[in-house]
């Protein structure tokens, strides 16, 4: 469960009672997106500094789920809280969802607070909401029958989109950005420094083909986890030769023929044949067959990859000459697009819209970005869906 108290010196009014621009002001207040928790916000009823609480998904499909919702309102407590709303986010709250999911979850949400605020005595709860498939519904208990409680779920209200709420308008016209900074850590950051890359790092006929695009995946992979990972200066060698297939890879990313180049073998990856990269988006609209591959997948092998790649070239960008700094920025922005392309394929539209949002930050004149915009925002989706 991770606490959090906004800034003392400006604290966020948070309104209860409009899902989006609720969940618009726990993502400033937390600084990133909120997926897959319950977030409750405490107060005392006096306009003070909300206390937010958030707990992962997962710690609500236990046994002893009560138990844990017990001791976060205590916490709470502790902080001076004498009630609270709260908001249910399921994916990241805009992401496609199982028909009647969000009306499930608010079935079984309802009940579960209700115990959790009875035994800590006299602790307001409402509003109550869960969001999900872009929408939110409001979770309210009726009357009570012995051990029984009835539960009311609202219609569900269409979630504006973030950049659309009061919160993120107010935050935009007093210089506050909306997209948390993203950083590397230690083991990245050096690896990224240094690093060269474009002059004679670049393909010298063109982009690398298919397989050689493979094979610097699977190698950059392996030489990020190796030394990033566990272990003193993250377990590494200090082998020159690990910098050399990242070098050829983010200078290669540099180039806009590489970037759909690597959304194509990803799409090709556990497939037989070759989707046609022309035909690329029609064929993941098309045909359900045309699955993400787990290592395609968030927290599959080769999207970590891509994100590694990209915070790498985010690193390279503080170090070098103009050649190397404006190839590093390149690379950044293709990892990026290619990255939006695979959250979207995921279903993960909050997500690419996030990557996007990211893209027009540092690089405002990205005529790429509206494309992206436009793809992620179509109605038109991938034609695969989740199995439950």
């Amino acid at each position: 469960m991770t606490t959090h108290v906004p800034a003392a010196d400006g604290p966020r009014a948070l309104r209860l009672h409009d899902p989006a621009e609720l969940l618009a002001g726990i993502r400033l207040s937390f600084g990133e997106l909120i997926a897959d928790a319950l977030v409750l916000v405490g107060h005392a009823g006096d306009g003070g500094t909300p206390v937010l609480a958030r707990s992962d998904l997962v710690t609500l499909l236990v046994p002893d789920a009560e138990l844990q919702l017990r001791h976060q309102l205590a916490l709470l407590r502790e902080q001076g809280c004498t009630a609270a709303a709260g908001v249910l986010v399921i994916g990241d709250g805009r992401e496609s969802l199982l028909p009647g999911l969000v009306e499930d979850a608010a079935l079984f949400l309802g009940p579960l607070l209700l115990g959790a605020a009875r035994v800590e005595g006299c602790f307001a709860l409402g509003p109550m909401w869960v969001v999900g498939d872009g929408t939110g519904v409001e979770v309210m208990l009726g009357e009570r029958s012995g051990s029984c409680v009835e539960v009311l779920v609202s219609p569900p209200r269409r979630l504006r989109d973030f950049e659309e709420t009061d919160v993120a308008v107010r935050a935009v016209l007093s210089g506050e950005s909306l997209v948390a900074p993203v950083t590397a850590g230690p083991g990245l950051e050096e690896l990224g420094r240094s690093l060269r890359l474009g002059g004679e790092r670049m393909p010298a006929f063109g982009r690398p083909g298919d397989a050689h695009l493979v094979q610097l995946l699977e190698r950059s992979g392996d030489t990020i986890a190796r030394r990033c990972g566990p272990g003193p200066a993250g377990g590494h060698d200090g082998s020159v030769t690990d910098c050399e297939h990242l070098e050829e890879l983010l200078s290669a990313l540099a180039l806009d023929s590489v970037h759909w180049a690597v959304i194509g073998i990803c799409a090709d990856r556990g497939r037989e044949g070759r989707v046609p990269r022309d035909e690329l988006l029609q064929a993941i609209t098309s045909d359900p067959d045309l699955r993400p591959h787990p290592d395609v997948c968030a927290g599959g092998r080769w999207y970590e990859t891509l994100e590694g790649l990209r915070l790498l070239a985010l690193a390279a960008q503080g170090s070098g000459d103009a050649e190397h700094r404006g190839t590093a920025a390149a690379a950044w922005k293709g990892a990026t697009v290619a990255l939006t392309v695979l959250a979207w394929w995921n279903h993960r539209g909050a997500t690419a819209g996030h990557l996007v949002e990211e893209l027009r930050i540092h690089d405002p004149a990205s005529t790429l970005a509206p494309l992206l915009t436009r793809l992620i925002d179509t109605p038109i989706r991938p034609a695969w869906w989740p199995e439950r």
